[in-house]
């Protein structure tokens, strides 16, 4: 045993603060790797008008669209506006995006989500109805980013906002 290890060992077991101190070091540092994390919620909603009636901010909803059986929908997203706040700048940040509405799903490869000017952003397709993308936090960086979705034939677009 190293004498640094033996060392904390016998501190740890005479001294309690000690040990609460170390286990709240040990803790912040395994945490500092994970990546603060922001659920978006994606839905596609038969409407003719947008938004959707109960679909008021934090939601925000693209124009109506044609979709399936010649009727009207509309992408809603909540939050409208994604922010993320990790504690500095340069932790790690992931957005998930989260789809819902019968039949619809993201496009097959690269297509459900697509964020323009990306930068370092990676973005994963993780399933038909989940998108993420990982980046360090940045300071006041403002992303435009494209929400495709697809049912059938008919695919619906919409254009939100990242700000990192």
């Amino acid at each position: 045993m190293s004498p640094w290890l033996h060392a904390s060992n016998s501190l740890l077991r005479t001294h309690p603060v000690a040990m609460l101190a170390f286990g709240a070091l040990v803790a912040t540092a395994s945490g500092a790797a994970s990546a603060d994390n922001v659920p978006v919620e994606v839905k596609v909603i038969q409407s003719d008008v947008s938004p959707p009636s109960g679909y008021s901010p934090p939601w925000g909803c693209s124009e109506t669209q044609p979709g399936p059986g010649n009727a009207l929908h509309v992408i809603c997203v909540n939050p409208e506006k994604v922010a993320t706040k990790p504690p500095r700048t340069g932790d790690p940040v992931q957005i998930t995006w989260n789809l819902s509405g019968a039949g619809w799903t993201f496009p097959a490869g690269a297509g459900g989500i697509f964020i323009k000017k990306k930068n370092t952003w990676v973005i994963t397709a993780d399933s038909a109805t989940q998108y993420s993308a990982t980046n360090k936090r940045e300071t006041g960086k403002t992303y435009s980013y494209t929400v495709n979705v697809l049912n059938g034939t008919y695919l619906l677009t919409w254009d939100p906002t990242i700000m990192n």
